[in-house]
């Protein structure tokens, strides 16, 4: 698989999920606001990785910024899967200006938005779509319909590929190399889990 459009990498993402096991609980075991923090640990860790430039430690020739950022999409589509969310449907509606989303890769999603890339030099510019993003995912929590979670959602996604676009960031690689990779983990083996200290969710 060379190209992924979003409504694949949601089919992939929670099909790899259920295969390692992470949805092996009953349903009800699990909630949207658990998922949802975890969504939040990604955007924090991608922040640290920008602020301290750091190389990533599961990918090392990619930036960790990079790839937190791939995994904020991995969570999303997986907790969309688990729903039965339209990601691929609430991205189109949140992304702005004439942008196509349905069967396009998401390294070719081309879009009009003010996070044009002239402002990719001011310090203030990463940090506040990394809390906007924050806000849209804590507004996930409150969606009264699935249309407004899918919308929800989008925004979640559009922000994502938004500002790995400008950044010229490889999103797309990015989320695949780690898919992959999060397949071979020894940590999130069933066995592993189980251990103290272990990944529960």
């Amino acid at each position: 698989m060379t190209k992924l459009t979003v409504s694949e990498l949601v089919r992939v993402a929670h099909e790899n999920a259920k295969e390692a096991g992470w949805w092996d609980k009953p349903v009800g075991d699990f909630t949207l606001n658990a998922k949802l923090c975890l969504v939040h640990s990604e955007i924090s860790e991608a922040m640290e990785g920008y602020r301290k430039d750091l190389m990533d430690d599961k990918l090392p020739h990619r930036k960790m910024f990079e790839v937190e950022l791939a995994d904020v999409m991995i969570r999303v589509a997986d907790t969309c899967g688990w729903m039965g969310v339209n990601l691929e449907h609430g991205t189109q509606s949140a992304l702005i200006g004439d942008a196509i989303v349905v069967d396009r890769s998401i390294g070719d999603i081309l879009f009009t938005t003010f996070y044009d890339a002239e402002y990719r030099t001011d310090p203030e510019y990463v940090p506040a779509v990394l809390n906007q993003i924050h806000q849209a995912v804590s507004n996930c929590s409150s969606a009264a319909s699935d249309n407004q979670l899918s919308t929800s959602f989008g925004v979640v996604s559009s922000l994502v590929i938004n500002l790995a676009a400008s950044m010229q960031l490889d999103l797309e690689g990015a989320i695949l190399e780690k898919m992959a990779f999060n397949k071979t983990r020894a940590d999130h083996k069933p066995e592993n889990r189980a251990k103290v200290g272990g990944k529960k969710f």
